[in-house]
């Protein structure tokens, strides 16, 4: 695939790179979600949640709900927390079990190529940002909800990092590479 199979090694080298104070794996996907009132594509953010809450806010903020089903590897359906202003779009609101398509993961079709995939997922919460775009389209659930949906092994397809000095984020970076 295109994601990052090794992912464990790599985090745990980056963390003990100069000018890094966390480090955090993802896994991004484009998806539509079907709401009660409206359906709305966005971007499915597969994480650890322990490792996004060392680097980022986001979570931090929520309007209603908890992590708990995001943190509940036995949730069946598996949990997921969305934007506030994707909330307010589609009708959804916490609890409520929600389908969440993606364009990715499905079966190999011969005439059609790569079908479409869906899972359902049960809202554990909301989140709110204060940034229109984030809190309009981003959805967060757990790195092996996502794989399953995607149909991947242990693999994520992005890697971020906590600095020290935001300013030097561009020089860090270099470092590393």
């Amino acid at each position: 695939g295109e994601g990052i199979e090794d992912w464990r090694s790599l985090m745990a080298r980056l963390r003990q790179a100069p000018h890094v104070t966390a480090a955090a794996p993802a896994l991004y996907s484009p998806v539509l979600m079907k709401g009660a009132v409206n359906s709305k594509a966005g971007i499915l953010k597969g994480i650890d949640v322990e490792a996004e809450l060392a680097i980022s806010e986001s979570l931090r903020h929520l309007n209603e709900g908890s992590l708990a089903l995001l943190r509940d590897p036995a949730a069946n359906p598996p949990g997921i927390l969305l934007g506030k202003q994707l909330v307010v779009d589609t009708g959804i609101r916490v609890g409520n079990r929600i389908w969440v398509l993606s364009p990715e993961g499905g079966d190999i079709n011969p005439l059609y190529g790569v079908l479409p995939t869906a899972r359902q997922f049960k809202v554990g919460g909301v989140f709110m940002s204060g940034f229109y775009e984030f809190d309009d389209g981003y959805a967060f659930a757990s790195i092996p909800a996502v794989q399953k949906m995607l149909g991947l092994e242990d693999e994520v397809n992005a890697i971020e990092l906590k600095v020290d000095d935001l300013n030097r984020a561009p020089e860090i970076a270099e470092d590393l590479a």
